[in-house]
């Protein structure tokens, strides 16, 4: 093509380049003009519930304290407050429901601080722009001290008067870390934060969750002379400062917390050596309920009001007393321990007239020679029995049974022997059950099971089974076999004879621990 036709086509093309772009503009324009106008008029559905709807909306959207002591990405954002959790992330999504969120005290009413993340950028702060003057001893600048103290007091203010949860974390040990010496980190040096929120708040809070050093949870459980008249129940999860020193007792709330019940001694990943309650002074004539490890009887000895307990026995003390302990209001109890010695000790010096729930099966084992006795001697009205048998044939167990089967409703046996199901199977009664377990059991013998659902699907003598779970390896099921149960009118296989129990009301779940052989009903 000639030079001069080239140069004709390329000022063509620009000039309808030029007149698509015109195009292109107005289209732009007018986009944003319905897009407007849409925003003028349009209405979300969302928008116009009630108030009192979306508030309940947001309520369910908070989350747990058990997933908040895990997202320590809560205060990693550079600039406070972060918005991975609710209730600050249904604030930032418009003004509507801003208003609605910061209206609502509940959803303000559960304060998480974890130090580390806060204080995590400390060193590279320290080496930054900024003088001297706006650092304090550790590096860690003034302007986001104060603004951790403006967020702090912003949140809880939104709270009103409501009683308050803290989950605290300060500090949780690594190899970077030091703990031995009482201002290693910029983490464990900013306590006054902790501490001044705990003080101020002192009046509101209720419920403390607190993961720190001895050193860090002496200084926040300690405090003298501060009142916390509402506080009930406290999680710890200590850690020693050294791993090869326990300092002395630390003084939980002995005084100053009439309401205090609940003391939770929580076992965390990074605890080289567990904490037992005997590294606290607490008010035992207080607790109503306490889960943790213990190494001697002093809980039970002043525990009157103790109404659940659910406890790991470490050796200690324990076996050296020999006192005799009654608790008339004990109705929950649940044990484990990885000394054979531990439970039979304690269930020899133990009546719980009162108890309703025992659960057992958590132990190596379950000793008969010795829980027969002891609910001998209790009478309680037990109703739910959680045990492991291992290799016991049912012998051992028949007095067991006798004892709690006028009440029992509820049983879970794990590990039960080939022998031991069988006995079960066809010669238990306890005429009040209502609710069968039977976890990691060997292959079992469908015929002697469904013969004993059906009899207690239809026995006018004994209480109708609603629920049973069998829990089996190797997980396998054969079902292409027909056998005829005494009470049924035809031959069925196992499949078929589930599906006629459930019919009749009956829950059925058979298994593996990784898979589900056949589900029928609730269960």
């Amino acid at each position: 093509m000639p030079t001069a036709d080239l140069r004709r086509r390329l000022v063509e093309l620009d000039a309808a380049i030029f007149e698509q772009k015109d195009v292109l503009a107005a289209l732009e324009r007018d986009k944003i003009a319905v897009q407007q106008e849409l925003d003028d008029t349009a209405t979300f559905p969302i928008l116009t519930l009630p108030v009192e709807i979306t508030t309940e909306i947001f309520t369910w959207c908070l989350p747990t304290i058990q997933e908040l002591r895990r997202d320590h990405r809560f205060f990693e954002d550079e600039e406070l407050p972060g918005t991975l959790q609710a209730p600050l992330s249904l604030a930032s999504c418009c003004r509507a429901w801003r208003a609605i969120a910061i209206a609502t005290p509940h959803l303000w009413t559960t304060f998480p601080l974890f130090l580390e993340a806060v204080y995590r950028d400390s060193d590279q702060d320290s080496d930054s722009d900024e003088s001297d003057d706006d650092l304090d001893a550790n590096g860690t600048t003034k302007s986001k001290r104060e603004n951790l103290t403006k967020f702090i007091h912003r949140w809880l203010s939104r709270a009103a008067q409501r009683p308050l949860t803290f989950v605290f974390s300060i500090a949780a040990p690594g190899p970077q870390h030091d703990y031995r010496g009482p201002a290693c980190t910029p983490a464990c040096t900013s306590l006054h934060h902790v501490e001044g929120v705990m003080e101020r708040y002192a009046g509101q809070l209720e419920h403390l969750d607190l993961t720190a050093s001895f050193h860090n949870a002496f200084s926040l459980v300690g405090m003298s002379g501060v009142e916390f008249p509402l506080l009930q129940r406290v999680v710890l999860a200590g850690f020693p400062d050294d791993e090869y020193y326990i300092p002395d007792p630390i003084d939980l709330f002995r005084t100053g917390a009439p309401q205090f019940r609940e003391l939770c001694l929580r076992e965390t990943d990074f605890q080289l050596f567990p904490i037992s309650l005997s590294s606290y002074y607490f008010p035992s004539d207080q607790l109503t309920r306490f889960e943790g490890r213990i190494d001697e009887l002093l809980l039970f000895w002043h525990g009157s009001k103790l109404i659940e307990v659910k406890c790991r026995l470490d050796p200690g003390e324990v076996f050296e007393e020999s006192q005799e302990i009654t608790l008339l209001n004990l109705q929950s109890l649940t044990l484990s321990s990885a000394d054979s010695n531990a439970i039979p000790f304690l269930f020899g010096h133990l009546t719980l007239p009162a108890l309703l729930s025992l659960h057992l099966s958590d132990a190596d084992c379950t000793d008969p020679a010795s829980l027969s006795p002891f609910l001998e001697r209790s009478k309680p009205p037990l109703r739910f029995l959680s045990i492991r048998v291992d290799e016991y044939h049912i012998d051992p167990w028949n007095h067991c049974f006798a004892a709690v089967g006028p009440t029992l409703q509820t049983l879970e046996i794990h590990s039960p022997s080939i022998s031991f199901m069988h006995s079960f199977l066809t010669r238990a009664t306890l005429p009040r059950l209502n609710s069968l377990t039977l976890m990691d059991c060997p292959e079992a013998d469908y015929k002697d099971l469904m013969a004993f659902l059906y009899k207690r699907s239809t026995s006018p003598e004994l209480a109708k089974l609603q629920h049973f779970r069998l829990e089996h390896y190797p997980g396998i099921l054969l079902d292409e076999h027909l056998f005829h149960i005494e009470g049924d009118d035809e031959s069925r296989t196992l499949s078929e004879h589930v599906l006629k129990l459930g019919r009749d009301g009956m829950s059925i779940h058979i298994g593996s621990e990784s898979k589900t052989l056949i589900s029928i009903g609730s269960t």
